[in-house]
């Protein structure tokens, strides 16, 4: 860092909100649009029920976390340039 800059605060990914997550500039996949893909997956979960980052694998870039809503875990990874989810998964919380 430059003399007199502190560093940028660091948010543990599940604090991201989907406008917040930045991905390749040849993902054809917005943030916007992941959410939509994904909620359209859990009937009656919101954006406040979405937590999600990017992961970079083998040079892709894809859409990565979780949903939880009622009383469900949903953890998925969607391709950021197909809009495909590739890993869907779904627990029964234990409350």
């Amino acid at each position: 860092l430059p003399t007199g800059q502190e560093p940028l605060p660091v948010r543990p990914p599940s604090s991201f909100s989907a406008e917040q997550v930045t991905t390749d500039p040849g993902a054809a996949i917005t943030p916007a649009k992941a959410k939509e893909i994904l909620l359209a997956k859990v009937s009656g979960a919101g954006e406040q029920n979405l937590r999600m980052k990017v992961d970079f694998d083998d040079g892709r870039s894809y859409y990565e976390g979780e949903i939880i809503y009622n009383g469900m875990s949903y953890d998925y990874e969607l391709d950021a340039q197909t809009g495909n989810i590739v890993e869907w998964s779904e627990e029964v919380l234990g409350f």
